[in-house]
């Protein structure tokens, strides 16, 4: 059974072409009673976080974006069956990536 409380994409690109620009929880989740994710850099620092399911991760950290490379994310979400979730994967954050690019 799919996940329905996975993320949309492993790997994200916020470079402003309006593709996967954002990480965020796909589309389609239902009666989620509780979500909260958090993103951190290899070493463990905390990057950011959001508990609103139409929230997401912009790639900035500090006001300005983060370096290319690899993050953890964590999500801790409950359905409202009772079911609960704990999401845990590296995810790859890609400013430079243009799709289509030749």
């Amino acid at each position: 059974r799919e996940n329905p409380y996975d993320v949309r994409c492993i790997s994200f690109s916020p470079n402003g072409d309006g593709m996967n620009d954002v990480l965020k929880v796909k589309e389609g989740y239902r009666s989620i009673i509780s979500f909260h994710a958090t993103v951190f850099t290899r070493w463990g620092k905390k990057v950011y976080e959001w508990s609103d399911l139409e929230g997401g991760w912009d790639g900035r950290m500090g006001g300005s974006y983060a370096p290319d490379g690899a993050y953890f994310l964590k999500i801790d979400a409950q359905g409202a069956d009772g079911k609960k979730y704990e999401i845990r994967k590296t995810i790859t954050l890609l400013k430079g990536y243009k799709e289509n690019q030749q």
